[in-house]
């Protein structure tokens, strides 16, 4: 049995994962499950190396946890981490194929409501602590680590990457100066070309940023904001100073050919909103506030023109928990 497991993880390690098929992982997991180490070694790699999370996390079941728990190791607190925020459904679909005639069954995945594993923030914490340090030679590992964890974790799984290039690892110094050049707003990274140009140089790679910089016209994108009256209020008190300090036409350095009507009775400029939301200044996420208009307590729209909107939709949302935020482009 032991040989055929290892050959399952020489394929997720060096192979096409496409032919390894749900239930040999599943098989192996069943194995794993009456206790014998090696397995269970080889099941928890099986999980890390997943490119496609939920073909296979969706075959743990909550006992599992006892386990992988007795691992101390980067790769089961890696699956811990991923079990403890996620939880995923499959099912068996069959299609008939329609050259040959013959059926086929296809695999389908869901996330679901909830998580695999009970979920305790200290332990969570504690585990993600063991992903800052990592030796030159586990470059992959921590490549895959940060991989694994970037959408199923709420911690800021970029200081995997940070820690590891701080301690002079070139690879991890290359990620991040991807990472802050074309941003992952959802998981709280912003464009900072800026920095994005120090990690290049940490990893002996040249940068122009003026290569990055666009020309193109901005978007008219309006946001519907609706939350509890406080928040909504922030929100609308927020733009209301920046509005005062920075709105046209008062200071003319971000003068423009026309000025709206509209309730601010002035261009906000996005810039500044962006800093005191989420700490961005790249130019990146230049634009302006319209005009805001409060549809009751709970609703208010802001009528931007934006080349990026996604970052204020981001920034907007990880500023003021509990937010519901609608995009449209007009």
């Amino acid at each position: 049995m032991i040989e055929r497991v290892n050959e399952l993880v020489n394929v997720m390690l060096h192979g096409d994962q496409d032919e390894v098929e749900p239930q040999q992982v599943e098989a192996v997991l069943e194995e794993a499950r009456k206790g014998d180490k090696q397995i269970q070694a080889a099941a928890i790699d099986i999980l890390f190396y997943a490119e496609r999370t939920e073909q296979y996390f969706c075959l743990l079941k909550p006992e599992d946890k006892k386990w992988i728990e007795t691992f101390g190791n980067k790769r089961a607190a890696s699956v811990l981490i991923v079990a403890m925020n996620t939880k995923y459904r499959c099912w068996p679909e069959t299609f008939t194929d329609e050259e040959t005639g013959e059926p086929f069954t296809h695999y389908c995945y869901e996330q679901a409501e909830g998580t695999t594993f009970e979920r305790n923030e200290a332990q969570e914490l504690k585990l993600f602590q063991q992903l800052w340090k990592w030796e030159p030679s586990e470059s992959r590992d921590m490549l895959t680590a940060y991989q694994l964890l970037r959408y199923c974790s709420p911690l800021d799984v970029s200081n995997i990457l940070i820690a590891a290039a701080a301690d002079g690892n070139k690879e991890a110094a290359l990620e991040l100066g991807d990472l802050y050049r074309g941003g992952e707003e959802r998981n709280g990274i912003y464009v900072d070309r800026e920095l994005a140009q120090r990690y290049y140089e940490m990893a002996g790679e040249e940068y122009n940023e003026g290569e990055d910089f666009e020309d193109y016209e901005p978007d008219d994108v309006e946001y519907t904001l609706k939350g509890n009256p406080g928040t909504i209020n922030a929100v609308r008190t927020l733009v209301n100073d920046l509005g005062q300090q920075f709105g046209l036409p008062h200071r003319p350095q971000f003068a423009v050919e026309t000025k709206p009507e509209n309730e601010l009775g002035q261009l906000v400029p996005l810039l500044p909103l962006m800093k005191v939301l989420v700490g961005a200044t790249d130019i990146y996420y230049f634009g302006y506030i319209m005009s805001m208009t409060t549809i009751d307590d709970r609703t208010l729209k802001l009528h931007t023109e934006i080349k990026h909107a996604d970052g204020l939709y981001y920034a907007l949302k990880q500023a003021f928990g509990g937010l519901d935020i609608e995009e449209h482009y007009i």
